[in-house]
């Protein structure tokens, strides 16, 4: 069981390489449906880092709606920020601003890493702002009726949406060592819709664009 102030998690699995753990009851319901809400008014195509520029833009790869939104936008998501650090164990600076991705029918996000490769010149800017990220955690909001899995393609893991669920996962250890066993996907959405917030940690304090 892992604990915060205001939530008590389950804990329904966990492997040690990769880093990997899924617990449940981290959101209630209502709190889904409130950030499923924010999210409609937000949310537009998703882009991902430019390996050379280090800009965004947007691929085939990865298909979804997303919108960034912290403790300013609504009180809720710096109740949850807070609620994660203290259940993951980071500091709650070092967290970028929470990410609600919607994904329709077809939406996918192919085979990735979520650390920058550092041999990339695009990776310098965004390590500038907080360092390099050393973990994940993603929020289920909904429930999809059919696809939407995320996947560890290199060690044989599926993970199907349940709404409240957190999914956590290093892959960045203290000497600075990335883990190529947490390349992950979200495969499409065959029905439904797919609700998602995403919470990417940083080595150090995170710093948002000026």
């Amino acid at each position: 069981m892992l604990t915060a102030r205001d939530c008590a998690a389950p804990k329904l699995f966990s492997c040690e390489q990769p880093v990997v753990a899924l617990c449940a009851d981290v959101l209630s319901d209502d709190e889904c449906e409130r950030l499923i809400g924010i999210g409609r008014a937000r949310v537009q195509r998703s882009a991902v880092v430019d390996p050379a520029s280090g800009s965004e833009i947007t691929i085939n790869e990865r298909n979804s709606d997303g919108a960034f939104v912290n403790g300013s936008t609504d009180a809720l998501v710096g109740t949850i920020d807070r609620r994660l650090a203290e259940l993951f164990g980071h500091p709650v600076e070092n967290g970028e601003d929470l990410h609600l991705l919607r994904y329709d029918i077809g939406g996918e996000y192919r085979p990735h890493y979520d650390y920058f490769p550092e041999e990339q010149a695009g990776s310098r800017h965004h390590m500038l702002r907080g360092g390099q990220r050393v973990a994940t955690v993603i929020l289920y909001l909904n429930e999809v009726t059919r696809g939407g899995d995320t996947t560890f393609p290199d060690i044989g893991l599926a993970i199907h949406p349940r709404r409240g669920c957190a999914l956590y996962f290093e892959y960045v250890n203290e000497l600075g060592q990335a883990d190529p066993k947490t390349l992950h996907a979200g495969t499409p959405v065959e029905a439904g819709e797919k609700w998602i917030a995403t919470k990417w940690i940083r080595h150090g304090r995170f710093r948002a664009d000026d």
